[in-house]
């Protein structure tokens, strides 16, 4: 995950939400417009160390907030002995405090909708052109952001299979009405 440039601090925040929610471990790495660095420590999912220039956990999260553009990069890694500070609130309330104004879902109810919406939608086995990839790229950012484009490239590395990739990144959206629409395009390619 990364942004190609300058991104609007909302764009970062929503991909620290969906890493949370992905329960992932490394580091989202960002850099502000005047050349300040920061950093958001995941293990699990669990935000366990925010730091931007000089200050760490609330005065780093309200510096960040303030911050108009930014450039980032995630990296994931096992290795972290880092432990949650104390003076860290809780992944809501550090997200809440940054402007998301999503919602983190839990992932068991997820994957019954998402097996439910799935499998009443037949998406032709076919091989992906370029055209299609960018179609199926430009529909999952509309649904999840900026992180859609990263995701894609994965999906797209891993097989050429339309009913195969466009199954794996509907598995991105929370929402079953978005699938339901995500999966309704699809079988149009």
């Amino acid at each position: 995950m990364q942004s190609n440039g300058f991104v609007s601090v909302s764009s970062l925040v929503q991909d620290l939400a969906h890493i949370c929610q992905k329960t992932l471990t490394g580091c989202l790495y960002f850099v502000s417009s005047d050349n300040h660095v920061g950093k958001f420590v995941l293990k699990q999912g669990q935000i366990v160390l925010v730091r931007y220039y000089l200050d760490t956990d609330q005065a780093a999260i309200r510096l960040i907030r303030q911050l108009d553009q930014v450039k980032y990069h995630f990296s994931g890694r096992e290795n972290f002995k880092i432990l949650r500070s104390d003076s860290l609130p809780e992944n809501k309330a550090i997200l809440q405090l940054l402007g998301f104004e999503g919602r983190l879902k839990s992932t068991a109810p997820k994957q019954s909708q998402h097996l439910s919406v799935l499998s009443q939608t037949a998406v032709p086995n076919k091989a992906l052109s370029d055209e299609t990839k960018a179609t199926l790229q430009d529909q999952l950012i509309g649904y999840i952001g900026p992180i859609a484009s990263i995701l894609c490239q994965q999906a797209f590395n891993e097989s050429n299979d339309l009913a195969t990739v466009v199954q794996q990144l509907a598995e991105h959206i929370s929402d079953p009405e978005d699938i339901q629409a995500f999966m309704q395009v699809a079988t149009t390619l």
